[in-house]
């Protein structure tokens, strides 16, 4: 059986708020840019230079701090134990908000 696709017209508020959602996106997208390659300066700086602090006008502005994490590695559990990984999966649906491009 085939879903039928159904369609409304957005009013005037829900198609400007459609137009605001992806100009946020992309600004977001650029931001994210931004961050990862200003984050990545700062790190690249502070272990070139073998410190943990860095300064600005001499007071501390940023501190490079270690710490240990534990993670499951999923790929490793499905691969040896897939009764396992299959037991503790969880599926779920969801909606998502997606741009149509004719």
């Amino acid at each position: 059986m085939e879903d039928t696709i159904t369609s409304v017209e957005l009013d005037e508020y829900a198609g400007q708020a459609w137009r605001d959602l992806l100009d946020a996106r992309a600004a977001e997208t650029e931001a994210k840019a931004r961050v990862a390659k200003a984050h990545q300066t700062v790190l690249d700086f502070l272990l070139r230079a073998g410190e943990d602090v860095g300064t600005i006008d001499g007071r501390p502005a940023v501190r490079l701090v270690e710490f240990d994490r534990e993670t499951v590695d999923t790929t490793r559990l499905r691969q040896e134990r897939p009764y396992l990984a299959r037991e503790y999966t969880r599926a779920t649906t969801v909606r998502q908000l997606r741009a149509v491009t004719s």
